[in-house]
């Protein structure tokens, strides 16, 4: 597993699940929370939409980064809340950047646990 600092790289996972995936499954699935923490980054060109959910039954929330061409980046491991989950996207902003969480080098992909 590719790692920088204390961050695992992510890895995409295919289909990429885009915003409005997310919002139809909500529509659709209304067990599934979109937390209102969700929200668009930019950073040094790049821009991700940061989306934070859970299904209502479920007490971990998901952390997924989906960029403009709609491919996804989820952490494997859930969290606690969702202010969780939104302080580890910083955490890794901050530490491996935007453009590294979003396309990882090739030889560096892994699942962010």
């Amino acid at each position: 597993m590719g790692q920088v600092g204390q961050f695992a790289l992510p890895q995409a996972i295919e289909p990429p699940l885009s915003r409005e995936y997310i919002q139809s499954m909500s529509d659709e699935f209304p067990d599934i929370l979109r937390s209102p923490l969700c929200q668009t980054a930019r950073r040094d060109g790049v821009v991700v939409q940061v989306e934070i959910y859970r299904l209502a039954d479920s007490e971990g929330w998901t952390l997924e980064l989906i960029d403009e061409d709609g491919g996804s980046i989820v952490w494997e491991e859930t969290f606690a809340t969702d202010g969780a989950a939104l302080a580890e996207f910083n955490e890794a902003l901050e530490e491996i950047g935007l453009s590294k969480l979003i396309q990882p080098d090739a030889g560096e992909q892994s699942t962010l646990q």
